[in-house]
């Protein structure tokens, strides 16, 4: 069974305490010079506040650091993806107003991508109102500092439209990866003739949304939560959630459990619409993309793709918001059966 996403964590975080100030003789050579940086930061007391190594350490195990989206450069670096997959286009995009830019060098997502501490003197985000959504509005996300997040983590625009009678080209058409701002919020499914999504959802209100959960305190026995922004881990040979983000809700209740249980069932629905889709021809080889000449110009049917892909790239296996994502899969499938032949 597919497992919670743990890629999602996110771009992002909470803002960690405010670094005391750099102050520094930037004229002197040797520890005087540094005398600022070494005792409020980079310093190996970890009693002092701002000690930031045991938050390298949880970042070093975050997809963020590990994924391998970062040595595809020659895509990486085009204006279409920097503003994500780089630290340096992330930071033009948030200085820019959403703006992008084609970059000759760059390093993959780090501390720097979501924090300037060396120019603000503390780790605010760099990021702080609501996110506009490319497919939701302007200002559609709104959940305090996990808006760094829905910065990259929702989807993109389908070009060609729905309704556009262009063929689509690519196989990539859709989305794209990480669909989980939309998913969280419940905005951005396609809507089929007749059909409303209920969004309403108790994860939709969570405090700070992705970083309640993603960022939690992390467990005594584990690598989770923090910034590894990782919700899961193996403990004692057994799939386990991180569950100290989620006592404040569901208290009584075995969080593993009924994760489990709930994926076991969206996954199942899930691997329908795929086998589905797979018998229509819909779908690329690899049974994730599209496959583009063979989808109709029909807007109902890119719709269906759209929604495919929408609900495969939140990752969440319907865990963000189920009553928003079980609707959208039940629409989904009950279309693609009545193309069936």
């Amino acid at each position: 069974m597919q497992r919670f996403n743990t890629a999602l964590l996110m771009i992002g975080a909470a803002a960690i305490l405010a670094v005391s100030g750099c102050e520094g003789d930037p004229g002197a050579v040797g520890p005087a010079g540094t005398a600022s940086c070494l005792d409020a930061c980079h310093t190996d007391n970890f009693q002092v506040q701002n000690y930031i190594a045991d938050v390298q350490a949880e970042f070093e195990q975050s997809l963020h650091n590990t994924g391998d989206t970062y040595l595809r450069r020659g895509s990486t670096n085009s204006p279409d993806c920097s503003g994500c997959h780089t630290t340096e286009g992330y930071q033009y995009r948030i200085a820019n107003n959403g703006d992008t830019i084609a970059l000759t060098q760059s390093s993959r997502i780090g501390c720097f991508a979501c924090h300037a501490p060396h120019s603000n003197e503390n780790f605010n985000l760099r990021h702080v109102g609501a996110t506009d959504l490319l497919v939701g509005g302007a200002g559609a996300y709104d959940k305090g500092s996990s808006n760094t997040c829905a910065q990259c983590h929702q989807a993109r625009s389908p070009s060609p439209t729905f309704a556009s009678t262009d063929p689509i080209t690519s196989k990539y058409w859709g989305p794209h990866n990480g669909t989980q701002a939309n998913a969280l919020s419940g905005i951005g499914a396609y809507e089929f003739s007749g059909t409303t999504y209920n969004s309403n959802h108790g994860h939709n209100t969570i405090e700070n949304g992705c970083v309640g959960c993603h960022m939690a305190e992390m467990p005594a026995d584990a690598l989770a939560g923090g910034h590894s922004f990782k919700i899961d881990y193996i403990y004692r040979g057994a799939f386990t959630i991180n569950d100290n983000g989620c006592q404040q809700c569901h208290s009584t209740e075995d969080v593993t459990l009924k994760v489990e249980t709930h994926q076991a069932n969206f996954q199942a629905s899930l691997d329908s619409l795929i086998a589905d889709l797979n018998t229509l021809g819909w779908l690329d080889a690899d049974l994730e993309h599209v496959a583009p000449s063979a989808i109709p110009v029909d807007a109902d049917a890119r719709g269906a793709m759209f929604n495919f892909r929408f609900i495969l790239k939140d990752g969440s296996v319907g865990v963000h918001n189920p009553t928003y994502l079980e609707a959208v899969l039940a629409a989904t499938r009950a279309y693609v059966t009545s193309q069936l032949p």
